[in-house]
C-alpha cells in the first residue's frame, strides 16, 4: 500500500504534532480516495474517517472490515461532533478525515457555493468543528501516476482556523477540490450526483 499510495510530504502532520495539534483532514471522492484509510502508515496522529453507516447491516459489516484493515478507525457522522469533543478533552491527537464534497440535504444546508460553475449546497461541518476546537485543516491532493498507483500532496489550508471568517475554510476546500478535479477529471466520482439540487438555489445565494 505504501508503494502504491505514495505520500509526498507527511512532515506537515509531524510539524503539527510538535504543536500538540490534531488535524481536520479534508479530501474528496477523487482518485484512490478510499486509500486514505492507509494514512495511519504516514502520520503520528491516530486517523478516524467520518462516514455514513449503511442501512444494509450485512454490507455495513463487510465495508467496515475492508476499511479498517490498514489501521484507521471509523466514526459515524451522527456521532462525530461529540466524539471529537471527547477526544480533544482527553488531550489525544487524532486525524479526522472527511470527504466533504457530497451533496448536502437542502433542509439542513446553510450555505451554497459555486462548484465547477454550478451553485450547489455544501457541507460546512468540517469548518465549524475546526473553528470551534481550533483544529488545523489539511487538504489531500491526489494525482494518478499510472494504473493502481497514486501520489498525494498535503496542503495546509490553515493552522489557525479561528482567525478565518465564516465559510472561508469551506471556500478554500472547494477551490482546492476543483483544481484537483481539473487535473484528471476522469478520476472524480461523478456518479454521486453532486449537482442534483442545481435548480433549487435559494434567492439569497443566486
Amino acid at each position: 500500500m505504501k508503494k502504491r499510495f505514495y505520500i509526498e510530504n507527511p512532515e506537515i502532520f509531524y510539524d503539527l504534532e510538535k504543536k500538540n495539534k490534531s488535524v481536520m483532514f479534508m479530501t474528496s471522492h477523487y482518485g484512490g480516495f478510499e486509500w486514505f484509510l492507509s494514512i495511519n502508515y504516514h502520520v503520528p496522529q491516530l486517523p478516524f474517517a467520518v462516514y455514513t453507516p449503511l442501512s444494509n447491516k450485512s454490507l455495513e459489516v463487510l465495508i467496515k472490515k475492508f476499511r479498517l484493515r490498514h489501521g484507521s478507525k471509523l466514526i459515524s457522522r451522527y456521532e462525530a461532533g461529540s466524539y471529537i469533543k471527547k477526544q480533544l478533552k482527553e488531550n489525544k491527537l487524532f486525524l479526522y478525515g472527511m470527504a466533504a464534497d457530497q451533496s448536502a440535504q437542502i433542509r439542513s444546508v446553510t450555505y451554497w457555493k459555486e462548484f465547477l460553475g454550478i451553485k450547489v449546497p455544501v457541507f460546512t461541518g468540517s469548518e465549524r468543528i475546526a473553528k470551534q476546537h481550533d483544529i488545523p485543516v489539511v487538504f489531500g491532493k491526489v494525482v494518478k501516476v499510472k494504473r493502481g498507483y497514486y501520489e498525494t500532496e498535503f496542503q495546509l489550508i490553515t493552522d489557525t482556523p479561528k482567525t478565518f471568517k465564516d465559510y472561508q475554510i469551506t471556500d478554500a476546500y472547494t477551490t482546492l477540490t476543483e483544481d484537483n478535479i481539473k487535473v484528471q477529471p476522469e478520476l472524480y466520482l461523478w456518479s454521486h450526483r453532486r449537482f442534483k439540487h442545481r435548480d433549487k438555489v435559494p434567492t439569497e445565494f443566486q
